[in-house]
């Protein structure tokens, strides 16, 4: 690579893979508002199945540091998406989210969140 080009991330990501057990979390029909213009499921949706898996009171209790996706094969209208997680390195605030398209029987896409504890305002009662 030339040295003189920026890059648009400064890190160098690895490969996502579980470290522990996945456990199916919930399975996902793709829907017309979830498809592109070319029928293929939207980039942002992946987005909002991955933080469908976590629950609401998670949502008021940790915030997402960072969130890495990888796009392993494409996903059609109609193609039901699987859910699965691995929470073996919750404690350390790591959530691997996996979608398995069942309807062609392959991953779809891999994603690795870093989650915080939300700091808790009291005077807002948060």
């Amino acid at each position: 690579q030339d040295p003189g080009l920026d890059r648009a991330i400064h890190c160098v990501l690895g490969r996502m893979k579980p470290q522990g057990q996945l456990i199916e979390k919930y399975q996902k029909v793709i829907g017309y508002s979830d498809i592109d213009l070319n029928g293929h499921l939207n980039n942002s949706k992946y987005i909002d199945f991955i933080m469908d898996c976590l629950s609401l009171d998670e949502h008021r209790r940790f915030q997402v540091q960072s969130l890495e996706v990888s796009f392993v094969s494409e996903s059609l209208a109609g193609d039901t998406l699987t859910m699965y997680e691995d929470r073996s390195r919750i404690e350390d605030h790591v959530l691997y989210i996996e979608g398995v398209n069942q309807t062609k029987n392959q991953v779809s896409f891999r994603s690795q969140l870093l989650l915080s504890p939300t700091i808790k305002n009291e005077g807002l009662g948060i």
